[in-house]
């Protein structure tokens, strides 16, 4: 194995914990425990961080037992697994049950193999992202309440009590950079971030959302400032990984400013929470890779989009998809919180939004759609799309009011 190579990492509030691996001057394996508090410290004052480092580092360990005993299993238990190497995978299982008992190794055992609500692939860029939102959005990130639940996403009518929508980003943006460390080697794929539309489709396939966009996508329009299933992360983390991981519809609405929509498309599936935190999340594996281009292949690092100077993350659904929810509060406190975090780490070079619409054409899901091209154009002029939530007579709306 390469030096330091990364076998074990748990992410947590106040910084990381990880197990290396390295050989020896005579090819043995060694390991290194290093606890890196780096956030904690930051809190502290002068004073009080004087003479302490961020980084414990207990190295020089011949059994990979012995790391994890060093490691204090009780203390990670309970937090998020970044990665585990597949042959140590059993055993660091073993040692979350023993010390938290059955429900925690499947907790792991999902997040690591499927991941969680049984649709993240083991190693995702985005591993570790939906517990977070969901204790941000519930309290928990245990137990069967999720976000992508309509029943939970329609209690969600106000924000709920301790919510910080800037502590959540941030935090997520923190996981993906996690995430993004313990990639293998640079991304080798060429189609990350491309700019060429996707027409095929199977006869059989049947979803609604995949029909009208690569309808959308079969439109003959000059200039081509629309295109579809954009991959985001493929490859990165593992070579397996997030190959089907890819924006819906984008849409070059620069006319020489350097912009781009990133629109998620549904038609009835999930719900308008999901949605929307489904392209909050894209758009945060966007800003964090602007910062870390060096995981990309040098054609992705040479995108378009990647020389945009604003991004507006859009969740384009049928207005009736909208009605039973109430997520206006919520736009208000993410494009507040993207427009703190864009500031700080770009100094005004890239700013970032996020909404939900209904197109004019689009109130109620028609299958006639698919083969009117007339009405499919209709769909992509912005100027006839509708917010999602808006405040008209003290009732939400979903009319022609509502723009």
């Amino acid at each position: 194995m390469p030096a330091d190579k990364i076998v074990f990492k748990v992410g947590a509030e106040g910084g990381s914990l990880a197990i290396l691996r390295y050989c020896d001057q005579n090819g043995a394996p060694r390991y290194i425990v290093q606890k890196d508090g780096s956030t904690l410290l930051d809190m502290l004052n002068d004073d009080d961080r004087e003479g302490l480092s961020s980084t414990v580092t207990t190295g020089g360990i011949s059994e990979f037992d012995q790391a994890l005993a060093i490691s204090n299993p009780s203390q990670w238990v309970r937090l998020v697994p970044v990665f585990v190497h597949p042959s140590y995978l059993e055993r660091v299982l073993q040692e979350v049950e023993r010390h938290g008992g059955p429900a925690q190794r499947s907790r792991w055992a999902n997040l690591l193999t499927v991941g969680s609500d049984a649709d993240m692939p083991a190693n995702s860029i985005l591993s570790g992202t939906k517990d977070i939102i969901n204790r941000c959005f519930l309290g928990s990130s245990h137990g069967t309440k999720s976000y992508r639940h309509i029943s939970e996403a329609r209690r969600l009518r106000g924000s709920p009590v301790n919510f910080d929508a800037e502590t959540m980003l941030r935090r997520l943006l923190d996981q993906i950079r996690i995430n993004l460390e313990c990639r293998n080697t640079e991304s080798t794929s060429q189609s990350n971030w491309r700019d060429d539309p996707l027409r095929k489709i199977s006869p059989n396939n049947k979803s609604k959302e995949v029909r009208l966009e690569r309808a959308i996508a079969a439109l003959d329009r000059k200039p081509r400032d629309w295109w579809n299933q954009m991959p985001i992360a493929s490859g990165i983390v593992r070579s397996q990984a997030d190959r089907r991981r890819a924006i819906d519809l984008i849409h070059d609405c620069s006319d020489g400013d350097n912009e781009f929509d990133f629109i998620e498309l549904k038609i009835d599936s999930d719900n308008p929470l999901f949605a929307l935190m489904e392209i909050v999340l894209y758009g945060l594996v966007y800003l964090a890779l602007r910062t870390q281009p060096d995981a990309l292949s040098q054609a992705s690092r040479d995108a378009r989009v990647f020389k945009a100077e604003k991004i507006n993350l859009r969740v384009l659904a049928p207005g009736d998809y909208y009605k039973p929810y109430s997520l206006d509060w919520l736009h208000d406190e993410l494009n507040a919180a993207l427009a703190t975090i864009t500031r700080e780490q770009f100094a005004g070079r890239l700013s970032m939004t996020v909404s939900s619409h209904w197109p004019d054409a689009l109130e109620v899901w028609n299958e006639k759609i698919l083969t009117d091209q007339q009405t499919l154009l209709s769909v992509l002029d912005i100027g006839n799309w509708h917010k999602a939530y808006c405040t008209r007579r003290g009732q939400q709306g979903h009319g022609p009011g509502c723009q």
